[in-house]
């Protein structure tokens, strides 16, 4: 995803660049959608052909700490506003490693009314601590 600094934004990590592609580019408009199209791709083909082999966990189970844009008194930018994220050592191992041997990690957000409506149509019940525990009662004898 692009992130914005001082009116700049800057081009999303190519899949082989890893952290150290970042060139500024003037519109983002103009990068995002192929980007977008390319991930989105990625993802429908891992889905469906191997879906064993994706990892995926939500944002709040990783987050360690996020902060705004943070402003001079002047309303320059200081500091982009960031998500801190505990992940596994090998995530850090394969990131800061060989770029040619490197996987993709890629951030996708889903917005909520497209979680309500897949809840509503897969009618996933969360059962509660209380719930689970009548149930694990039951079997035991």
């Amino acid at each position: 995803m692009g992130m914005i600094m001082g009116g700049k934004s800057w081009e999303e990590p190519d899949w082989y660049g890893g952290v150290n592609s970042r060139t500024p580019i003037e519109n983002d408009e103009e990068v995002r959608p192929s980007f977008s199209m390319e991930v989105a791709g990625l993802l429908k083909y891992v889905t469906a052909k191997c879906p064993e082999k994706l990892e995926a966990d939500t944002l709040g189970h990783m987050l360690m700490d996020c902060a705004r844009t943070s402003f001079y008194n002047n309303g320059d930018p200081k500091r982009p506003p960031y998500f801190q994220l505990a992940v596994p050592e090998d995530w850090v191992k394969n990131v800061k490693g060989d770029s040619k041997f490197q996987d993709v990690y890629v951030m996708v957000r889903i917005p909520i009314e497209e979680l309500k409506k897949w809840k509503e149509a897969t009618k996933v019940v969360i059962p509660t601590q209380e719930e689970i525990k009548q149930s694990s009662e039951i079997f035991r004898g």
